[in-house]
Formats: structure tokens, sequence, C-alpha cells
């Protein structure tokens, strides 16, 4: 069905372990032996092409990153003049003031702020700030936050990570209050900081997200919101503006460059501003990544963006929920980050089922993933609407497999493998 996707994938697998750089594009999550497209020539809008000249509906924009859309052209622009000036000179530039005033405008904690190009290398940064304004060496953990050391050590499997880490980092469960005060009394005095995603499919119970920070606080701890993820994308200030609580910390990352590499540390200006602290990086202030993140931040600043994604992804989850009526589907999370999710009550079912709609939709020219859909700028009634047509049709093959039990002789290939994040949360959840 690919044929210059399955070539190009063997071709980087003898090169490149996995075939990919990283996890949650490898062709495995959407299931091995040619199910599905493994490699883009190019994207515009909300829209990608394959290697093999397939046009798609582009339900996952850059992993989240790509808010605006594909190929934006103000962003785009904006990133031109920056090369054509120079992208990386010797002295700063005035553009990372810039960009910090925009983030201090829309993000409540954002006093100050410093600049990386990962979300795993803004959470490491602000491990270490909690760590140092503090005195402490613990982090109580919740959510997903890269693949660090300090956090891969809280997960059941992480091989090449030093034993020693499993000392520094413990998670705990998500909207259970209990658990985070047993976790701060059995190592009292020496957390850090709780860093959590603040939500992400699952919303947090009255009073959770308040109750963190107050716990945080009353042990000694400083409260870090990851917010690689929310971040622009539940409200301009992400989650802690959406849920009227702010940390002391947070970690931008995604949403913030429109799919150039750009994420930030921001937080209160007692705990950023010690010089003795060494968070530094030869392109922390790498022109790109700043003149996208201003021209991003600009747009969010005068257009409705926010808005369009909860519009957009409520009219997703409501089209998707009736054409899956009766299947054991559900689409959960909120409108900005709906997630379409197989419940089946037999997991090898459910990753079956789950292969098979992926693969399915990928056939009619619609790119789902296990991992959600993410909303972006450039989806509207057009794409709604060929996404609405093709999931019709998927979810039919669906009944059909289910009422015949053939479900596996329905799949090209083999069922989707689980990416790093999805491992990540279920060993959380655990």
């Amino acid at each position: 069905m690919y044929p210059e996707s399955t070539r190009l994938l063997a071709r980087a697998r003898a090169l490149t372990p996995g075939g990919s750089q990283t996890l949650s594009r490898q062709g495995s999550m959407w299931g091995e032996g040619g199910g599905a497209p493994a490699f883009a020539e190019r994207a515009s809008g909300a829209h990608l092409w394959d290697a093999d000249g397939r046009r798609y509906v582009d339900w996952l924009l850059g992993l989240g990153s790509v808010i605006l859309g594909h190929a934006h052209a103000e962003v785009d622009e904006a990133v031109i003049r920056r090369i054509r000036d120079g992208s990386h000179p010797t002295l700063s530039t005035r553009l990372e003031a810039d960009v910090a005033e925009l983030l201090a405008e829309a993000v409540p904690c954002a006093e100050m702020s410093r600049f990386v190009k990962t979300g795993t290398e803004a959470c490491m940064a602000a491990a270490r700030i909690a760590r140092a304004a503090t005195g402490r060496d613990m982090l109580l953990v919740c959510g997903y936050h890269g693949w660090a050391d300090w956090y891969a050590a809280t997960k059941a499997k992480h091989p090449g990570v030093p034993a020693i880490m499993e000392t520094l980092a413990h998670a705990f469960p998500y909207n259970d209050l209990d658990a985070l005060e047993g976790a701060l009394k059995a190592h009292e005095g020496r957390v850090a900081a709780v860093m959590l995603e603040p939500t992400l499919y699952e919303a947090p119970k009255p009073g959770f997200l308040e109750g963190v920070r107050d716990l945080a606080h009353r042990y000694g701890a400083l409260l870090i919101f990851d917010e690689v993820v929310t971040g622009f994308r539940w409200a301009n200030g992400g989650a802690q503006e959406y849920f009227g609580v702010v940390p002391d910390l947070a970690t931008l990352g995604k949403g913030l460059g429109n799919g150039y590499p750009i994420a930030a540390i921001v937080g209160r200006r007692e705990i950023m501003d010690p010089h003795a602290l060494v968070v530094s990086s030869t392109f922390g202030g790498e022109g790109v990544g700043l003149a996208a993140a201003q021209a991003v931040l600009e747009i969010y600043r005068k257009e409705p963006v926010v808005k369009h994604l909860w519009a957009v992804g409520a009219e997703f989850a409501r089209r998707t929920t009736e054409s899956a009526w009766g299947l054991p589907f559900v689409v959960d999370g909120f409108p900005c980050k709906p997630r379409l999710k197989c419940t089946d009550e037999n997991p090898e079912r459910a990753r079956l089922l789950m292969s098979l709609v992926l693969q399915q939709a990928a056939a009619r020219g619609v790119l789902l993933h296990l991992g959600g859909e993410n909303i972006s700028y450039a989806h509207g009634g057009a794409e709604l609407y060929e996404t609405a047509v093709a999931l019709r049709e998927v979810f039919a093959i669906v009944r059909e497999a289910l009422a015949s039990g053939k479900i596996r002789e329905r799949l090209v290939g083999e069922p989707y493998v689980e990416g790093y994040r999805v491992i990540a949360e279920e060993g959380h959840r655990a």
C-alpha cells in the first residue's frame, strides 16, 4: 500500500535505531508491515503528503507542536528574516528579551524566562533550578516529563539509567492528594519540587491542583507545572491560566515555536535569578527558534487561536462519537486535545481494534494517532467533513470485523507498538 514509505523505512532502520529520531513518529505506532505511511514529503496547513504522494488530513500536527498549522506564512517569514540577518550571531540578540516579555504578558508565573530547545531539556533545567533554590535533591513527579535519567528512573523499565537515580525521583498518581502527601511525609526535608502535567486527558478533581500547590509549599517544596503540551492550547497562558492555579515554575515547548525548536523554563524572579546557577546552552539564544516564538506569541495575542482549537475539537469529538455509536470507542480528553480511545475490556483486542482504526483511517486520507489528536488553527469545516466521512466507513469495517470475529485478519501486518510516552504514562498510572 505504501511502497516508497516501506523502502525508506528499511533504509532508515539500517542507519538509525528504530528508523526514526522520535519514538512517536516510528512506523510501529501505526503497525508494522506496510499498513500505514511512515515518511512525509511535505506539509501545509492541516494537510500532509507522504512519500508515496498521498494526501492526508493531519490530526497529529508535529506531535502537537504545530498549533497554527504547517508552514504558517507569518511564522516562516519571521524565521527567514532572522536567517538572512544571521541565525546565531556571537552576541545575544534583542529577541531574547522580546520573547521573555511576551511570555511574561501571557503566562501567569513567567516573571523570568530561560530558553532551551526541547521539552525534556526544559524539564531538566526546571529540576536543577528547583534543587538550587531549595537545597534539596528529590522530585515527586506525575505525568510525562521526557527522557531524562531522573524521570525515566520512575518507570518500571529504564535501561541505561543508573540505579542511583531511583532515589532521586518518585511518581505519584494523578488526582490523589493522599498519595502525594504520603510521599511528601515519607521523604520530608528532601523534596525539592513537585512536578506534574496539570492535566492532559483526565480533568483535575475540584481542588486537586490547589491541593498540590498547598501541599508542596507546606513541605517546603516548589510546584512545577510541565506545560509542554498544555501551554498555549488550554489558554494563551496555559493550564495555569485555565485552572487559576499559578506554579512557581513552568516548562513550555511544542506550541511555542509552531514546529521550530524552542522551549522555555519560566517562573518567579527570586527562584530564576541566581547567577551562580548554571543553565547554559550554545543554542539557548539561537535566533531561528526565538524568531518563530516571537511571531507565534504575537499571533496568539491578536487572533482567537485557542477559541478555535476548542470549537473544532468539540466538533471532532461530536462527529467521531456519532460515527462510533455502539462500538467500544470514546473520545476523551478536552476539546482542545481530544483522544480517540478504544475501551474494549480485553487489552489485546483493544490493541487490534485501535490498530484497525488507525490503518483504515490512513487508507482514507486521515492521519490519527495512538497518543491522541492535536487540533490546530488550520483545521476547519472541510477537514472535519473529510474526517467524518472517512470515519463512518472505518467504523463500518470495525462493526463487521467484530461481528465476524476476524479483527486480526483485517489488519495489514502487525498491530501498533506503544511509544515511549504511552509506556511511561501507563507505568506511572500503575
